[in-house]
């Protein structure tokens, strides 16, 4: 894949630990859907599918506790196209960066999944940062453009990337043994 600035996209690197944990008492209870893949890590995974698409091979291993998933790494394989790997945990805390290295170079987004920066630093070159409104104004802003303009769906997030996303999450709750108590029920 070429970059572009940062020349043929190499490999990325996805973390999103916060350690919330503590503080967000649902994330214990896998009756409502508890854990950290489907509260923090669908901005890596969708992240990756969005920029890629839907890897050819995902691995990931994880450690559960509570009965639901609190620590994993997810490595997405694109047989023509960069690794990428995903750290996603809600009781350690390393933050939340996206790097991207490419063959010339590397962008860098800090806080991504609140769009407040994002920094390319070309092999040779000056560095450039880019700066957004962070929080989910972005988002806000763009659903409101698209209903006042009639759209019944979305150009920039379509139907097929949340199938695509929901698709990748699905295998890597299966990788990891990720069953919520409802789902019996459901395979009945």
């Amino acid at each position: 894949m070429n970059g572009g600035r940062i020349g043929d996209v190499k490999d990325v690197q996805v973390t999103i630990a916060l350690g919330i944990l503590p503080f967000v008492p649902r994330l214990k209870d896998a009756s409502l859907v508890g854990g950290a893949l489907l509260d923090l890590g669908i901005y890596g995974t969708s992240y990756a599918v969005n920029l890629f698409g839907v890897p050819d091979r995902i691995e990931a291993t994880g450690e559960m506790k509570y009965g639901v998933d609190v620590d994993e790494e997810i490595t997405f394989h694109y047989d023509s196209g960069p690794t990428v790997r995903i750290v996603i945990s809600i009781v350690k805390s390393k933050g939340e960066m996206i790097t991207i290295n490419g063959t010339k170079g590397m962008i860098k987004v800090p806080g991504f999944h609140g769009g407040g920066k994002a920094m390319l630093i070309p092999g040779r070159g000056r560095r450039v940062v880019f700066h957004g409104n962070g929080g989910y104004d972005n988002e806000f802003d763009l659903v409101a453009r698209e209903m006042r303009a009639g759209c019944t769906e979305s150009a920039y997030v379509t139907p097929q990337m949340t199938l695509d996303n929901l698709k990748v999450l699905d295998e890597c709750r299966r990788l990891l043994g990720i069953r919520y108590p409802f789902e019996a029920a459901v395979d009945t």
